[in-house]
């Protein structure tokens, strides 16, 4: 009786510890080997022989009537306001910095675009005041911006002014004249500071002036592998992930 007593225990002890391994090893598992959905993800391999992933990206799809920060609003910004001479983070004239989501809403009153300097100042007065931003950093002299830039910010501002973004990225498209330079005019030839017209770094005006850059590897380690070119932020991975697939092809003039 003893002895039989004595192997139920035994066999009770090694069930236990049996099913306590086993939460272990799935509590490992679950830290290092998170569940991931492969719902409106994007992955990229270059190279099938390989298993390395150069970019893993969860797509958020883009509602139309919503006004997205980090796709449309700080581009706006950082284009026309976060330029050299002007308010980007050297510069920082007369103390103003517009360079992220931080910055730009300290004078942006969520709701109420009539009450927001950084609104406002779009709009102050017509051509000719000189309160009228941005301003052309060679001259001094205000300039409008396209009424759909200022309708768009007026509409973030009036939905919350949140930082919302999202990541709806078309991959199949990734042509020069349609997709790369206007992600370089945007981001990277904005003013003589940076690689616009008068530029002493590089201009970036032309598919001519871009091609030895993109075949040297200096655009892919700057923008894609360090993240320090656009100086102000980080492309968003769609972006970057699309020039990495033009200069992976052959950085192409299509």
């Amino acid at each position: 009786m003893k002895f039989s007593a004595l192997n139920r225990f035994r066999n009770y002890r090694n069930g236990l510890i049996f099913l306590l391994i086993l939460a272990i090893l799935n509590f490992i598992a679950c830290q290092h080997e998170p569940m991931v959905s492969l719902e409106n993800e994007i992955i990229y391999n270059p190279d099938p022989n390989t298993d390395t992933v150069y970019f893993r990206i969860n797509t958020s799809p883009c509602e139309s009537e919503t006004v997205y920060f980090t796709n449309q609003i700080l581009p706006i910004y950082i284009s026309n306001c976060a330029i050299s001479g002007c308010h980007d983070a050297a510069s920082a004239e007369e103390g103003v910095v517009l360079t992220n989501y931080q910055t730009i809403t300290r004078k942006i009153r969520a709701g109420n675009p009539n009450d927001s300097e950084y609104y406002t100042v779009l709009l102050s007065g017509g051509e000719e005041s000189d309160e009228l931003m941005p301003r052309d950093p060679a001259t001094g002299i205000g300039y409008s911006l396209p009424q759909e830039d200022i309708d768009l910010i007026r509409t973030w501002i009036l939905q919350g002014a949140k930082n919302n973004y999202c990541d709806a990225c078309d991959t199949t498209e990734y042509s020069f004249a349609g997709t790369i330079m206007p992600i370089i005019e945007t981001n990277c030839a904005t003013s003589s500071g940076c690689h616009g017209a008068g530029s002493m770094n590089s201009r970036f005006l032309s598919y001519d002036q871009i091609k030895p850059y993109a075949g040297n590897g200096l655009i892919e380690n700057r923008v894609i592998v360090y993240k320090n070119m656009p100086p102000a932020n980080p492309l968003p991975d769609c972006e970057m992930l699309l020039i990495k697939k033009w200069i992976d092809n052959g950085a192409l003039n299509n």
